[in-house]
């Protein structure tokens, strides 16, 4: 963000880091001013407020490294070997965040 290289897996690592994330996805999305935007979906035990996720990052990371949005998800998509399909998860939120929605469900999505 801003030239600032961000590591998805340094953002994840932190993010479940809290006890009540037990599943994370960190990726970029598009953003007029600083080119490239942190976002993060999550997976939940119990309700979290989403603010409260970006400061406990914020204790933890770079400014340019704390997710800018964070929404909560019930699942996030794997492929055949147990990794985290980033791709789709970019384009569930560009549909999700098109709706107007304040949760990302891939599970509706067959891509």
């Amino acid at each position: 963000t801003g030239g600032t290289k961000v590591h998805p897996e340094t953002v994840e690592a932190a993010l479940l880091q809290h006890p009540d994330v037990t599943d994370a996805v960190v990726f970029g999305m598009p953003d007029r001013d600083w080119g490239e935007r942190v976002v993060a979906c999550v997976v939940l035990l119990a309700a979290v407020e989403t603010d409260t996720l970006r400061t406990f990052c914020a204790a933890r990371l770079a400014p340019s490294q704390v997710p800018k949005v964070v929404r909560t998800c019930t699942t996030l998509p794997r492929d055949g070997f147990g990794k985290i399909r980033r791709k789709a998860m970019q384009a569930t939120f560009s549909d999700e965040v098109d709706a107007g929605a304040e949760r990302c469900d891939p599970a509706r999505r067959d891509g």
